[in-house]
């Protein structure tokens, strides 16, 4: 009787334990389906260049290669501040670098003196109004900007 009970509590047992294992693989799939946007900013953000400072003023400077400039467009949402570069080239615009920015406040210090390394500089700057100054080969604009809290801006400088 005893090896009757033994055969029949072996199914209930396997499928007890088959249960267990199915439940353990579906939490480890909905877990990994859950992680999947917090890694897939994490690859983005690898693709960024390093993020410089000055003083308490952050930005990120690039934009040059496919991988890094489809980065920058995908991050720029983040940051309060997109610049964008662009020059006429063979009759065509082209992206510019080497793009010295001033970005000051109104009394006008110069919060961020830099060479832009690529057609993008994402900039980490808090609420306020700021002049920004772009020159490149000598050429110079000026702009004013309004920077309000959750309300990315984009300035495009064209030469």
């Amino acid at each position: 009787m005893q090896a009757s009970r033994s055969a029949h509590q072996g199914p209930p047992a396997l499928a007890t334990a088959a249960s267990a294992l199915a439940r353990r693989c579906m939490l480890a799939a909905v877990s990994a389906l859950a992680l999947l946007p917090a890694i897939a900013p994490a690859q983005s953000a690898d693709a960024l260049p390093p993020v410089h400072t000055q003083g308490l003023m952050r930005w990120v400077s690039g934009g040059i290669g496919l991988d890094e400039s489809k980065a920058m467009r995908a991050a720029a949402a983040q940051w309060p501040l997109t610049l964008m570069f662009t020059q006429r080239a063979d009759g065509r615009a082209a992206y510019a670098s080497d793009v010295r920015i001033v970005v000051a406040d109104d009394n006008g210090y110069a919060l961020i003196d830099a060479v832009a390394d690529g057609p993008f500089m994402l900039v980490d700057v808090p609420t306020g109004h700021y002049r920004l100054s772009a020159t490149l080969n000598g050429l110079k604009q000026e702009r004013e900007i309004d920077v309000a809290t959750g309300k990315p801006q984009k300035l495009d400088f064209a030469w």
